[in-house]
């Protein structure tokens, strides 16, 4: 009862009608599967605004599974493929401030220990991917210079992303740069 009077509470005043359609799907993915969306996911979808929402969904458009992890596959700022979806610093820092992702520039984030052979999944491609050493230490996969808080992947399931062209050339050409083998 606490998270549908929160819920209530937050969507009450929402007037846009892609905005209202969220809160529907929101409400939806609740009723269908309850404790999906957090009292902290219904607070941060309440102070977004249809541009925060739209950048979000772009930002969804780059997610890839790595090994049943989900994350964007952001890396170079300034290559087309982001600033042709609007990806840069600025927007980026926005939606780390609004509390949907994490942006780290510099450092970027890596999933570790995987096995030597493990999958990327990007919408409807699936790509296997070889680490070329035995050593499951050495099996980092550097994933970009963002990573989804809990909320923010809570609110990523009901975005309505597109795949974005050109994703699956960059994701083979980065790993190819990585040394590591893909096949599909």
């Amino acid at each position: 009862i606490d998270w549908l009077a929160n819920f209530l509470d937050k969507c009450r005043l929402v007037s846009d009608e892609e905005m209202q359609s969220l809160w529907a799907k929101l409400l939806a993915g609740e009723a269908t599967r309850p404790g999906a969306f957090s009292k902290r996911a219904v607070n941060l979808l309440n102070t977004l605004d249809k541009a925060d929402a739209e950048l979000f969904t772009a930002v969804c458009g780059f997610i890839c599974t790595v090994d049943d992890t989900k994350c964007p596959w952001i890396y170079d700022l300034d290559d087309s493929v982001y600033k042709n979806q609007g990806i840069n610093f600025q927007n980026l820092t926005n939606l780390d401030a609004a509390g949907l992702l994490r942006f780290e520039s510099v450092a970027g984030f890596s999933i570790g220990e995987l096995p030597k052979i493990f999958t990327l999944q990007y919408f409807d491609t699936t790509l296997k991917i070889e680490f070329a050493s035995d050593d499951k230490a050495s099996h980092n996969f550097q994933v970009g210079s963002v990573i989804l808080t809990n909320a923010g992947a809570e609110l990523a399931r009901i975005c309505s992303p597109k795949p974005v062209d050109g994703v699956i050339d960059y994701v083979i050409k980065r790993c190819m740069n990585e040394n590591l083998t893909i096949s599909s």
